[in-house]
């Protein structure tokens, strides 16, 4: 399997996954998607393609904090509160709290800290 992942772990988490996109195309679909969602920060792809998280923790954070009022009310109604200043850890653990909210068919994963998702490189 040829990659153009930045790192062996990217490229293993990216086949295990079976992401059928490039890098390249990966890129551009965050950008369209970061598009139709209004994100108002420029994608930092070259971030991205050298497999940092914090790009998407940016998206995330964008998500949770400015795209939606029903978002935001629908989880500070069930006691989960989101704020500018959020540590990312913070972020993440208030994102696993609301998941059940947003997608419950769906489990979480078993653990989401900054520190497991920049590990992970590309492949999340």
């Amino acid at each position: 399997l040829k990659t153009t992942m930045a790192s062996p772990l990217a490229a293993r988490s990216r086949s295990a996954m079976g992401w059928p996109l490039s890098l390249d195309a990966t890129v551009a679909l965050l950008r369209r998607r970061c598009e139709l969602i209004r994100y108002d920060k420029e994608l930092d792809a070259s971030a991205v393609r050298a497999g940092s998280a914090m790009p998407c923790i940016s998206i995330l954070r964008f998500l949770f904090l400015s795209y939606s009022d029903l978002l935001t009310k629908h989880v500070e109604a069930q006691g989960i509160l989101f704020w500018d200043e959020m540590p990312d850890d913070e972020l993440m653990r208030g994102m696993l709290a609301a998941w059940p909210l947003m997608a419950p068919d769906h489990a979480p994963p078993a653990s989401l800290d900054k520190e497991t998702v920049t590990a992970l490189g590309g492949g999340w």
